[in-house]
């Protein structure tokens, strides 16, 4: 009912708009002011937005419809009088084209994360309509009589050694020049106010000033909102933005372990929008298989949205295994998963650290290397090691939290001469191992202790980088330093350890393949995406 009575004051509104337009003209030639009149016929169009006759915001109070008239009629306002009258076609859609838009900034301005807002802002078509309105405008112009001769004058407008402002002052005596010209300025302020609160969404910056200014004055509206990036730390507008990255609002965490269960290992539709949501403008993506991390959510979600269609299209999907839990960094151990296919696809862990702001600022993810070195390992290192000096002491506690375990053993017990024996201390009698440099995981503490004491070489240290909070368990970023001289590249590795009853019961190393990438696993990948490995791992991880 509402919307039908709406239909009707809009009817009897554009009737009475039709005669005050003839009443203008007539009142024009007579000598009287034009910007008077002008007031009256924006206080006829007040029926469109509902305001009731007599209130204090309809705009036939002096105030209010001085402002209406600064508003919709500031380009008649700043020209010669008409000299023809408008069809009723024009003045119906100057109407449209002045009132509609409204409606969008309102909710920009008040509504601007509501459903409703994005619902109907993020999408294209509201400023496709009012292009849409804008075209008709100049074909119903184009049929009028004299619309060529019209035309003709932007000869004069364009002509620097003539009077271009005197020229374009001439063409405003057109209604139907006048009408185009406004609607052309709506649609373009229209188009880069939602730019504006698009990016605002995109980056978490307040764009309201900005969009208000932009509705009434168009370009000092964007350069409040460059300014306001600017102040914010948050860097101007890009100066491009991928569409469907642009429509994901952003989606910090209070928790990167949640991060990590709400983003990750999700079915493949959308799964790139979903973590590129999650993720802070300046976010690095560690690839340990990459020659270089990206850097950049816009190139994060490239990366992540070519993954997206090859497992869609290889029905192919990750399963996340393990979680280590934390609150500014987390990580966890995954595998690929494909329909049909009995066992485990390429395997490996990923580590996830937050910002200040719950957003994920680096990621280093590492797969196991399909070339494995397995027992040769150890004696390259060994004569590629310099040999270092004697142990360093330590002062030997027993910490019962994941990560300070972790610390502990990496940052003070390393290099003691009794190491391997205080490290064993930690772990569980039935522990599972599993270095990707092996075929087969080590099972139980005597196959541990075989491993890590082929390991124990003089002149090798890890250096622990990123090491996530966590108190079951811990994911951690580290390199090698084999002592070479300055400068020299480290091998770089990713490790998760799982904690049960204040023991070690589970570690899963990775170090980055020998050849960056490898032309082994690229080809793999290639022929067999889903896997992205020659054969399935069965589930008791037996490579």
């Amino acid at each position: 009912d509402t919307v039908n009575q709406a239909q009707v004051d809009n009817s009897h509104g554009l009737e009475e708009l039709r005669e005050l337009s003839k009443s203008l003209m007539r009142r024009q030639a007579a000598g009287e002011d034009l910007h008077r009149v002008w007031v009256e016929i924006c206080s006829c169009l007040c029926p469109p937005l509902g305001l009731p006759a007599g209130s204090k915001e309809h705009p036939a109070s002096p105030t209010a419809g001085a402002l209406m008239a600064a508003i919709t009629g500031s380009l008649l306002a700043a020209g010669p009088a008409l000299a023809v009258s408008a069809p009723p076609e024009i003045i119906e859609a100057f109407s449209a084209t002045t009132f509609g838009p409204q409606y969008l900034w309102l909710l920009m301005l008040l509504l601007p994360r509501s459903p409703i807002t994005r619902a109907i802002m993020e999408p294209l078509w509201p400023v496709v309509a009012f292009a849409l309105l804008h075209f008709y405008i100049d074909a119903v112009g184009a049929q009028q009589p004299g619309s060529l001769e019209e035309l003709a004058k932007f000869g004069g407008v364009f002509n620097p050694v003539g009077q271009p402002l005197e020229a374009f002052s001439d063409m405003l005596k057109n209604p139907n020049f006048v009408t185009e010209e406004w609607s052309h300025v709506l649609t373009w302020d229209l188009f880069v106010g939602r730019w504006i609160w698009l990016d605002g969404l995109r980056r978490g910056i307040d764009t309201r000033a900005a969009v208000l200014l932009t509705n009434f004055t168009g370009p000092p509206g964007f350069l409040l909102h460059c300014l306001l990036c600017a102040l914010s730390g948050k860097g101007l507008p890009p100066s491009e933005l991928e569409p469907s990255l642009v429509l994901a609002a952003p989606c910090p965490s209070d928790r990167a372990d949640e991060a990590v269960r709400r983003v990750f290992g999700i079915p493949p539709e959308g799964s790139a929008l979903t973590v590129a949501a999650a993720c802070a403008e300046d976010v690095v993506w560690d690839d340990m298989s990459r020659t270089a991390p990206i850097t950049g959510r816009a190139a994060v979600f490239e990366m992540l949205s070519t993954r997206e269609r090859t497992d869609i299209e290889a029905g192919a999907r990750v399963v996340i295994e393990r979680v280590a839990d934390g609150r500014t960094a987390a990580g966890f151990t995954w595998h690929r998963a494909v329909e049909g296919f009995e066992g485990q696809g390429l395997r490996g862990t990923t580590f996830v650290r937050l910002n200040g702001d719950g957003f994920i600022d680096y990621v280093r993810e590492g797969a196991e290397p399909l070339v494995k070195l397995g027992a040769s390992t150890a004696p390259l290192l060994k004569a590629i090691a310099k040999p270092a000096g004697p142990g360093t002491p330590f002062e030997r506690r027993t910490p019962s939290v994941a990560s300070d375990v972790v610390k502990y053993l990496w940052t003070e017990v390393q290099g003691a001469d009794d190491f391997l024996d205080e490290a064993l201390r930690f772990f569980a009698d039935g522990i599972l191992y599993e270095d990707f440099n092996f075929k087969a995981p080590f099972r139980g503490k005597d196959s541990v202790r075989a491993f890590l004491t082929e390991f124990d070489i003089p002149g090798l240290k890890f250096i622990p980088r990123d090491i996530s909070d966590g108190e079951q368990a811990c994911c951690f970023t580290w390199e090698v330093d084999l002592g070479l001289s300055e400068g020299s590249r480290r091998v770089q590795g990713i490790s998760f350890y799982e904690f049960d009853q204040g023991q070690i019961h589970y570690v899963r190393d990775i170090p980055e393949p020998v050849l960056r990438p490898s032309p082994v696993d690229a080809l793999a990948a290639t022929l067999r995406p889903g896997l992205a490995r020659w054969e399935a791992v069965p589930h008791d991880g037996q490579a």
